[in-house]
């Protein structure tokens, strides 16, 4: 085979287009990334399987999606958590590939239009993405315009390629076209996380540092309502049990999973406790809002917050007056409604409180879940 080799590229050059279109007529190209060199294939079964042979793998191997930009995503996965989301924003374009649950109920359009493309892309309802952090890389992968699986370029029991010498010297002969952008600048693999029942796992640590995803996927929940004595310190409670069942633990191991939830208010008094009513229905269903204290809403906790749950439209309203900026993070928890306090204990308090946990759920669900 000849291989076609491209050196000391521009980016709108025009061997860089027709690295593309051969890699569009199902040939298999060497390209750089910020980590390792790669090998990249049409996102289909017959071309993808020439990788398996190329790196002496057995069939059956599954690689992972590149895709030229984050925005990109959304066309393969179109619903993702709060966890990776924030993973996401921060880590993309860069040295990381997330894997991504995708029930294919929740896509079946995307389904129809990859046709024979599905197999090779997902699989056991997976799919790993890569969004490299290399502007040849980047528009190779946007010139192609297809879905695009790679691997790294090496054979199978030899180190990944890092320069283009080395992925010359490895698969010259082998290839349809190598693209030669030098040494790579991270020359380490990249690091493969996915986030399962909300909790991180790091499959394979590269360039991203474990602790690096653990502190950016740290989620932070704000409930807030106007004296921070009833409604939002019975909220932040609901908040926690429900998260906690949610991941089969206790409420005290919430924090090293990664969650802080916590309650103010937007006018309150200083340094007074919940009130009555909110002590006992926390310890009903096995929380402790006995050492609570009223807290004000401040700058620290609207702006690092992830998502801020307010009881009353005026409570927004009054937060977005003066941080415009939180928008999309600031909702109401009772979708389109208000949640009104109650005067006593009696009935009016049951119905209270089993709304504020019906909304704390279906939140949950939407936002954080």
């Amino acid at each position: 085979m000849h291989t076609k080799i491209y050196q000391n590229l521009e980016i709108e050059s025009q061997e860089l287009s027709e690295a593309a279109e051969i890699l569009k007529r199902g040939g298999i190209v060497a390209f750089p990334t910020e980590t390792v060199y790669g090998l990249a294939a049409r996102a289909d079964s017959e071309t993808a399987s020439k990788l398996s042979e190329l790196k002496s793998r057995k069939e059956g191997k599954y690689y992972s999606l590149h895709i030229p930009f984050p925005e990109a995503l959304s066309s393969y996965v179109p619903e993702i958590d709060l966890k990776s989301k924030k993973i996401v924003d921060n880590f993309w374009p860069g040295p990381l590939t997330m894997v991504f649950k995708v029930p294919p109920e929740k896509m079946p359009r995307n389904h129809r239009k990859l046709a024979e493309k599905w197999d090779s892309i997902y699989h056991n309802q997976t799919v790993g993405v890569r969004c490299p952090d290399e502007e040849t890389a980047a528009r190779f992968l946007y010139l192609a315009g297809i879905p695009v699986v790679a691997t790294s370029a090496n054979i199978s029991g030899k180190e990944p390629a890092v320069s283009g010498e080395e992925v010359i010297e490895q698969f010259d002969g082998k290839v349809d076209a190598i693209i030669d952008g030098g040494v790579c600048t991270e020359a380490l693999n990249s690091t493969v996380a996915m986030i399962s029942q909300n909790k991180l796992m790091v499959l394979r640590e590269g360039a991203v540092k474990e602790q690096e995803l653990l502190d950016i996927s740290a989620i932070k929940l704000l409930f807030v309502c106007e004296a921070n004595t009833l409604s939002s310190p019975i909220a932040a409670e609901l908040c926690r049990k429900s998260l906690a069942e949610n991941f089969d633990c206790s409420v005290s191991q919430l924090e090293e999973k990664g969650y802080n939830i916590s309650c103010a208010g937007v006018k309150i008094e200083i340094d007074k406790p919940a009130q009555n009513a909110a002590m006992e229905f926390a310890k009903s269903i096995g929380g402790n809002l006995d050492e609570h204290i009223t807290t004000g809403l401040s700058e620290k906790d609207i702006i690092e917050s992830d998502a801020i749950f307010v009881m009353a439209k005026k409570q927004r309203e009054r937060i977005l007056e003066f941080y415009p900026q939180v928008r999309d993070k600031c909702y109401l928890l009772r979708k389109g409604k208000d949640i009104i306090e109650p005067d006593g204990k009696g009935e009016d308090f049951q119905k209270f409180v089993e709304l504020l946990e019906d909304s704390v759920n279906k939140r949950l669900g939407e936002i954080v879940l």
